[in-house]
Order: C-alpha cells, then structure tokens, then sequence
C-alpha cells in the first residue's frame, strides 16, 4: 500500500510563497511551508516517522490541494482581488455536477 504524502520545507529567508497552494504551517514550534505541489505517493518504509498531527491545519492543506488542482481556492471563490472567479461566474469555467 502506498500512502500519499506533501513534504514540508523550510521558507527561504525574505521569501512569501503563494499563501493558497503553499501555506506556512507551524511544526514544533517552527514555521514550515507545505510544498503542494511536490506531492508524491511512497511505500510505508520510505517515509521517516510522524513528527506532528497537522489535523487542526486540515482546511489549509484541503486549500492548497484545491487551488493546485483546480485553479482556485475554497476560501477564494468570487475574488476579484486576486483574479478569481467561482465556476457559476465565469463562462471559462465548468463545474460537473451529476
């Protein structure tokens, strides 16, 4: 079985990342930056043991993964401010529903 995994990195200094697709997560007291979208599957023994529980940052993650697959953000439908627009709004953007 193999498990999905998206490795944390560390912000270079006088850098911001793009807060949606990489959001600055806080491990053991340190500032990480969740690199989106360097996500890979690996076998159980590839991976070194659980350093933190990132659950309470669950909706951050969810975020990232949205806005890398899809374009966009949960938290950034309908945002003009950033040039992004919900799937109802623009003629460029199809949402499947059944």
């Amino acid at each position: 079985m193999a498990l999905i995994a998206i490795p944390l990195a560390r912000l270079a200094p006088g850098s911001e990342g793009v807060a949606v697709l990489n959001p600055q997560l806080e491990v053991a007291g340190e500032a990480l930056v969740l690199e989106t979208l360097a996500i890979a599957s690996y076998e159980p023994g590839e991976l070194r043991q659980a350093v933190a529980n990132l659950r309470s940052d669950a909706q951050a993650v969810w975020d990232a993964l949205d806005y890398a697959l899809h374009g966009y953000g949960a938290g950034l439908k309908n945002s003009s401010k950033n040039g992004i627009s919900d799937a109802n709004s623009s003629p460029n953007l199809r949402r499947l529903t059944k």
